[in-house]
């Protein structure tokens, strides 16, 4: 995400645009849904910020922006968040923060746009016809018919695992499960035409990344498989496993033993695997089978 002082340069240098739109922030209202609905559905804009806190100076040959700051500032993030999880369909998560500039306090926040499968994102209160809107220029445009049919043509069939995380690229993917995935390919098949890849080029041909305005992006499928520890803790922090040694067969005694596993899939269930035979009694066989 871009920070304030990017946000700013580009309003000042460009004016308000398909990723940037401000308001005086003293309610959030009519126009700032149909701007979290058209920044959520523009395809290929990477979503939008709102700069709250801001008025336009109109009186001037060249419009001017100055900072007035907004008032109740908990109040005004509070109503954004609710309005965007309870007023927008799908529900909507947006990353809001403050900036203090000149002794004021301004709110930015920043709306993801959708991932093509959870479009037209609209107001619901007015239903998928009329409260679904597109960014063009700086302007929030009620979606028409061959808009709607566009957007709704986009989402495909493509299953959740094919998702595309934006905020990821290639680096985030672990090579260690990329080799181990080679080495498990290669057993099942030696003269697989694949195993002459490139890295990318195998990653991409197996679905685990995509390209998204022009960077390449691990697919949720391609993280959960291949990612590095931070990443996966990241995107997906639930996605774990637990693994508990208690000695006996009754209540949660203090010298138990907890493991959290957390690594690409394709490394973690060797290893899991490799924990419970370790920990078996002498005597006792496990078949991975």
């Amino acid at each position: 995400m871009l920070t304030f002082d990017e946000i700013w340069e580009k309003l000042i240098a460009g004016d308000e645009s398909t990723a940037i739109e401000v308001k005086r922030g003293e309610q959030v209202g009519k126009s700032i849904l149909e701007s979290v609905s058209a920044f959520a559905n523009e395809p290929d804009n990477d979503g939008g910020y709102f700069v709250l806190g801001v008025v336009k100076d109109m009186s001037r040959l060249f419009p001017e922006y100055h900072i007035v700051g907004v008032d109740d500032i908990d109040k005004v993030q509070t109503t954004l968040a609710t309005v965007c999880r309870d007023s927008i369909q799908p529900p909507l998560r947006p990353a809001i923060w403050t900036v203090t500039k000149k002794g004021k306090t301004v709110i930015v926040a920043y709306i993801a746009e959708a991932q093509p499968h959870e479009k037209p994102v609209f107001i619901k209160s007015k239903g998928i016809m009329n409260g679904s809107y597109r960014r063009i220029g700086s302007t929030d445009q009620k979606c028409t018919d061959e808009d709607l049919a566009y957007l709704i043509q986009s989402r495909g069939h493509q299953s959740f695992d094919r998702t595309v995380l934006a905020n990821t690229n290639i680096v985030d993917l672990d090579p260690r499960a990329i080799s181990e995935y080679r080495n498990l390919r290669a057993k099942v098949n030696p003269a697989a035409s694949e195993l002459s890849y490139s890295d990318e080029e195998l990653l991409d041909a197996i679905g685990a990344i995509e390209t998204h305005n022009g960077q390449r992006c691990a697919t949720v499928a391609g993280l959960i498989l291949f990612g590095k520890q931070a990443a996966l803790r990241k995107h997906f922090p639930m996605t774990r496993v637990d693994y508990m040694r208690v000695p006996g067969r009754e209540g949660l005694p203090d010298d138990r033993v907890d493991l959290e596993m957390r690594e690409a899939l394709i490394l973690l269930i060797p290893r899991l695997i490799n924990q419970i035979v370790d920990d078996l009694p002498k005597g006792i066989a496990f078949s991975d089978n």
